[in-house]
Formats: C-alpha cells, sequence, structure tokens
C-alpha cells in the first residue's frame, strides 16, 4: 500500500485531476510535511484520523505530528529500558522511522490524487495506532523505581552481666597501674589524660563490688558497660605504655 503511494508520488505529470486540497490551495503555499509538524504536534489530539471522505493534506499533516511525537515516546522508552525489548516494538520503531523520514521529503504537490493521500495516510495511521498502543500501555504501568536499600541502624549489641565484670576489672586494673605511676613519678599526666582518670575513679567509687542484682533491667547493664569501655579507651593506651 505505501509503495503504490511512493510510485504514485514519483510519477506525477501535472496532467492527472488534481484532488480537491490541492485545489482549494495555492500551490506557492505548499509545505513540507515536518515544517508543518512542527507547528501542529502541540495541537495532536493523540488521535490519528483515518482515512475517508474529505480527507485532506491537513489531516495527513496532523496525523504525521501525531506520527513523530508517538515515535519520540516509545523510542526514548525503548533505549532507557523503561519498556521491555522486543522484536515487535523495533519493528514498529523502523516503520515509524521510514515513514517520517520520507513524509519529510514530501509536499502536498506530491501527490496526484486523493487515491495517493489516503494510502500514504492508511499506512501512518496505522503504524500510529500500534504505537500509541505501546504509549497507553507505559502510562497505565509506569515503570516503579527500585527502593534504595537503606543501611542497617547500627545497633549496639547487648552485653552479659559476665561482660560487664570483665570489662569493669580491666578498667580498675589499668586504674591502679596509672595510679601507681603517677604516684611514683615514672609518667606525668595530661590535663585529658587526668581528666580521663577522674571519671574512670568516680566510676569505680559509684559500681563499688558489682552485683548482678543491682541491676533492673538489660538496659542498665548495656549502658553501664559502654561507660566502663568509653573511659577505659584512653587509661588503656595509657597503662599499655607503661608495659
Amino acid at each position: 500500500m505505501l509503495c503504490g503511494a511512493l510510485t504514485a508520488c514519483g510519477g506525477n505529470t501535472g496532467t492527472e485531476t488534481p484532488s480537491p486540497a490541492e485545489t482549494s490551495a495555492p500551490a506557492t503555499e505548499a509545505t513540507t510535511a515536518d515544517t508543518a509538524a512542527s507547528a501542529d504536534k502541540a495541537e495532536s489530539t493523540g488521535t490519528p484520523k483515518a482515512s475517508g471522505e474529505g480527507f485532506t493534506f491537513a489531516d495527513l499533516q496532523n496525523n504525521y505530528a501525531l506520527l513523530s511525537d508517538l515515535y519520540d515516546k516509545v523510542e526514548t522508552a525503548y533505549m532507557d529500558k523503561s519498556i521491555a525489548q522486543s522484536d515487535e516494538v523495533e519493528a514498529n520503531l523502523t516503520e515509524a522511522k521510514d515513514l517520517i523520514d520520507q513524509m519529510g521529503e514530501l509536499k502536498e504537490t506530491d501527490f496526484a490524487n486523493e487515491k495517493d493521500l489516503l494510502e500514504m495516510n492508511d499506512a501512518i495511521y496505522e503504524i500510529c495506532e500500534a504505537l500509541g498502543a505501546i504509549v497507553d500501555k507505559m502510562e497505565e504501568s509506569p515503570v516503579e523505581e527500585a527502593p534504595v536499600e537503606e543501611a542497617p541502624s547500627e545497633e549496639s549489641e547487648s552485653i552479659t552481666f559476665e561482660d560487664l565484670q570483665n570489662a569493669y576489672v580491666k578498667l580498675v586494673d589499668d586504674y591502679n597501674a596509672i595510679k601507681d605511676a603517677v604516684d611514683s613519678g615514672a609518667v606525668t599526666l595530661d590535663e585529658e589524660q587526668t581528666d580521663a582518670m577522674n571519671k574512670a575513679a568516680d566510676l569505680i567509687n559509684e559500681l563499688g563490688e558489682l552485683n548482678e542484682n543491682d541491676f533492673t533491667s538489660q538496659e542498665d547493664i548495656d549502658t553501664i558497660g559502654a561507660s566502663i569501655v568509653s573511659i577505659d579507651e584512653g587509661l588503656s593506651v595509657i597503662a599499655a605504655s607503661l608495659s
């Protein structure tokens, strides 16, 4: 069908009866289809007009504008993989591109008669329907973006009372070793280290002899354990340097 339209276009000698569209507009005002498409594209209704009585070159231009719009939408979605890759979609895009290229080189005077005009439109209408169905499906089922995986929150692990006892014993040992070194003049502490020693002394005096019954919940054990570990981080470095 399309080949017939192109053959008729190429064989126009000017002696055939002009179509109604040709007699209604001076030849000097004939414009190319791609120029008209740029102006009409924004006014596209989204539905191609089928061939029939009274169909004009202006109707063909409107369908061409719609075809160009549909082609752009489907090609963009196909290239960014928003729609599934398939031979059928590729065939539709290829056919649409061929028609767009052909229409871009045609003007109203290239059509010898209404039959040629309608044959070209039938080809455009058919591929518009195919691409339109793809676009409708895209709008009905938009591609969902993969949810961003959130990094697992860092929660402090619960410790046992035995762990707490071991940490406390180490704190006391480190404190005593440093205190003995300071008292003997073997080491001098700076302001930050002295502050850590004072905090350790306060905590040791507060806790005294540890008794599991003194802790009413796991949260209490975890809180005291975190305090012991935090204070002993600084003391353990000093104690290690004394060895």
